[in-house]
């Protein structure tokens, strides 16, 4: 009895720490991925001028 106890319990305690890496996982995508498809939505509304998002813009920078 002792050791499935045990076992159940390390079990449980792996659960939450899956769901509670998988929450911040979420908090910290769901920003970055709302950041793009405003600028992929704004690139085809206005495509001569360069997206932003609340005032931050997107540039790549080509060096050589």
């Amino acid at each position: 009895m002792y050791k499935i106890d045990k076992i159940e319990k390390e079990n449980q305690r792996i659960h939450i720490i899956g769901k509670i890496i998988s929450v911040i996982l979420y908090i910290l995508l769901i920003p970055i991925i709302l950041f793009n498809f405003t600028l992929i939505i704004k690139s085809f509304i206005n495509p001569n001028k360069t997206p932003d998002f609340f005032g931050y813009k997107s540039f790549v920078i080509v060096s050589r």
